[in-house]
């Protein structure tokens, strides 16, 4: 894309949510196949990556054209190592760029990123000036739309004083997670101090865009109408569940055909050697149907894209998932 899409999109919005180790090319693809977000973030991209292990990062900036419009997500601490992300990202055809300074994660935040750079005005106002001036570098297919993913802070004064020095920049959108850095991904959502947000962010023209806890797209839609919001980014509850974005649950026969085509993108994708990355997957999609606790211990115990596609065979034949794994791999 060309243009801004944040600036054409239907409102409200409702995206898939960047998700470190999730929301990779075959999660992407997978999501599209059954019902496609307004908007979709890679997994994080780390900058200090980019400039050291660059080979590292070549899967994780690897998208198709049917995943547009995409937006690639950058974390890090080191000022100096964004202009080089920036400029590989753009090369690499994206349509957006989102700077992350929310997540909470300790492997993130010990080093200075995501929400540790909350309330760090000098390094923050660092890092954003020198992706700025990258973008404005390497803008000669048109200027990338930027935006920005944190959290509301310790208290209402300290919210405050945060998103008006973020709205200073000149951001297209401003994502916002409805929890403290001390919650995680856990606890309530504050939606009234999003909403309260949202007043200081819409007065500059930039888009708000609210996230966590949304259960569905009428609560994504709810939510936005109730406070103000441009739009929402579903995440946690998209964990083996791409219908969210369809608002008609699957029968048991559509979930074992998306096990089964989510772990042959995944061998395409990653290999033998990556192939463990996909496992996690199948603890979500096996759930809430008869045997479905048996086939996801069965899965769960896989190695391999044969030995998947010989436990998704004998379940649909009513074989005895967990015996017949142990048979395969004796």
């Amino acid at each position: 894309m060309t243009n801004n899409f944040w600036k054409i999109l239907r409102k409200p919005i409702i995206g898939l949510a960047p998700m470190d180790g999730i929301t990779d090319w075959p999660t992407r693809q997978i999501q599209i196949s059954v019902a496609k977000p307004d908007v979709i973030f890679t997994e994080f991209i780390g900058a200090e990556f980019m400039i050291n292990k660059p080979e590292k990062l070549k899967r994780k900036i690897s998208f198709s054209e049917n995943e547009r419009p995409i937006v690639a997500q950058i974390v890090g601490y080191m000022p100096d190592a964004f202009a080089t992300t920036v400029k590989k990202i753009i090369e690499a055809g994206f349509d957006g760029i989102d700077l992350n300074l929310g997540c909470p994660a300790r492997s993130i935040m010990h080093r200075g990123a995501g929400a540790a750079l909350i309330g760090n005005f000098h390094d923050t106002a660092e890092i954003i000036g020198n992706i700025l001036r990258s973008i404005d570098e390497n803008k000669s297919r048109g200027k990338i739309p930027f935006s920005v993913k944190t959290r509301i802070n310790k208290d209402r004064d300290m919210t405050a004083k945060w998103f008006e020095f973020l709205t200073e920049f000149p951001l297209d959108a401003i994502i916002i997670h409805g929890r403290k850095p001390h919650q995680g991904l856990t606890g309530d959502v504050d939606w009234k101090e999003l909403e309260f947000v949202s007043e200081i962010i819409r007065s500059k023209n930039i888009l708000c865009i609210g996230n966590g806890g949304i259960t569905s797209l009428e609560h994504g839609r709810d939510m936005c109408e109730k406070h103000n919001l441009d739009g929402v980014l579903i995440g946690q509850a998209a964990l083996g569940n791409p219908w969210i974005f369809r608002e008609t649950k699957p029968e048991v026969a559509e979930i074992l055909h998306i096990i089964k085509k989510h772990a042959e993108l995944a061998w395409e994708f990653y290999g033998q050697r990556g192939f463990p990355s996909v496992i996690k997957h199948f603890k979500w999609y096996c759930k809430n149907f008869s045997g479905s606790k048996k086939l996801r211990a069965a899965l769960l115990k896989t190695k391999t894209l044969q030995e998947v596609m010989s436990i998704l065979s004998m379940f649909d034949c009513g074989a005895n998932v967990c015996e017949s794994l142990e048979c395969t791999e004796n």
